[in-house]
């Protein structure tokens, strides 16, 4: 649907040229200094409207604006957008207890929908539904986004106790994920690498909180391991 950027004469005058003229639509485009897919929806518009040729001729500017925009205003929020609007209640209950992306929610709204809008309209409207409900703006990592169950977030509150480091920065940085602030600023609080703290959340979701509360292994490198059997040898030679 045509936007309402067209002053009430602009668009008197456009009805007036496309419907009763008999000037081509390219003449009426060039005329107005308008695009043709513009004047194109203004006229769908108005072929949906109940405005007549007569009512074109006899009404005030004003007036046919005010009546014109009524009609696109009513066909703008249409059962479509309604819908998507309501979807975006489940939307945002998702992103903020699932460990989910917009992306993906997008992918399932589209399947569902036969006129579904395209991912970069859905992200814009739900940023918009989101500051029209006084939400912030949501993160876009996601895949960091760390959900605790009750039990594991008492447990770290147990490990934040602890005089055990290891256990204190694991502890930290799960949680801050929790609350979906950014690795960067993670990295700087407990001065750890990017990598550390994602390999942590790796080993949480696949294996739990035992996991990482195991004491930490030193990988020997094949060659290295190789050394030390032949110097055992050589020993009891």
């Amino acid at each position: 649907m045509p936007t309402p950027s067209l002053s009430p004469a602009k668009i008197k005058q456009l009805l007036i040229l496309a419907t009763c003229s008999g000037f081509t639509k390219t003449h009426v485009a060039h005329h107005l200094r308008i695009s043709r897919s513009t004047l194109q929806k203004y006229l769908s518009a108005f072929k949906r409207s109940s405005i007549t040729p007569s009512t074109i001729q006899t009404s005030s500017n004003s007036e046919l604006a005010k009546r014109f925009l009524i009609n696109q205003r009513t066909s703008r929020l249409s059962d479509r957008y309604t819908t998507l609007d309501r979807h975006f209640q489940i939307v945002h209950v998702l992103l903020e207890t699932e460990p989910v992306i917009l992306e993906r929610l997008w992918t399932e709204y589209s399947l569902s929908h036969p006129r579904a809008y395209s991912y970069s309209t859905f992200c814009e409207r739900y940023s918009k539904w989101r500051e029209a409900n006084n939400l912030p703006k949501h993160t876009r990592n996601k895949k960091y986004v760390c959900v605790l169950g009750k039990a594991d977030l008492d447990t770290l509150k147990t490990w934040c106790k602890s005089n055990d480091r290891r256990l204190l920065e694991k502890a930290s940085a799960l949680q801050e994920m929790s609350r979906c602030h950014s690795i960067e600023k993670i990295c700087k609080k407990i001065e750890r690498s990017r990598k550390t703290i994602l390999q942590w959340l790796q080993i949480y979701r696949t294996k739990g909180l035992s996991a990482l509360s195991l004491p930490r292994t030193r990988k020997i490198a094949p060659s290295s391991l190789d050394a030390i059997k032949e110097r055992g040898s050589d020993f009891f030679d």
